[in-house]
């Protein structure tokens, strides 16, 4: 009897584990992702784009209680040559607890952002990557991956995603 239920409860689990994978599958092709200003100046493009719902308890400083609901957006970026200078790309790609404060000295380069941009174009918002995942190379072939957490409703409106230096 044990056996049965510990079997019906793994199957169940398996189940829902490929309801929410197809779910998210669905939900990567309904939305395009774009690197085309860091590809003219870096020779960087988009190899892959991967979102999966989450509950965070924290996100930064904030607290979350009872945990909130996120989508976290990862896309993962593709040398396809080598760039000019692999030291300039770091200091593009800054993230969220690095940017200044309030009251702080700006930084001097404009940051890589990622637009969420609807069917029509409009900018719905604008993110700077959360974390880095992997290490910005320059070299052809390598890859990083650039992180977000986002409001699974702004998500839901979102048709674009563009990778580009901040607008001043």
């Amino acid at each position: 009897m044990r056996v049965s239920m510990l079997v019906g409860a793994m199957l169940l689990t398996v189940n829902l584990a490929q309801q929410t994978s197809g779910a998210d599958k669905k939900k990567d092709a309904e939305i395009a992702c774009s690197a085309e200003h860091l590809d003219k100046s870096w020779n960087l493009s988009v190899k892959s784009m991967a979102v999966k719902e989450t509950l965070l308890e924290r996100l930064g400083e904030t607290k979350f209680n009872p945990p909130k609901a996120f989508n976290e957006v990862h896309v993962t970026l593709e040398f396809t040559k080598e760039p000019g200078s692999a030291k300039e790309i770091r200091r593009r790609f800054v993230t969220e607890a690095n940017m200044p404060k309030v009251g702080e000295l700006a930084l001097k380069e404009p940051q890589t952002q990622l637009w969420l941009l609807d069917g029509d174009g409009v900018v719905l918002k604008k993110f700077e990557p959360w974390s880095i995942e992997g290490e910005i190379t320059g070299v052809a072939g390598d890859a990083f991956r650039v992180v977000i957490f986002c409001d699974p409703a702004l998500l839901k409106k979102t048709k674009k995603i563009d990778l580009r230096p901040a607008s001043k």
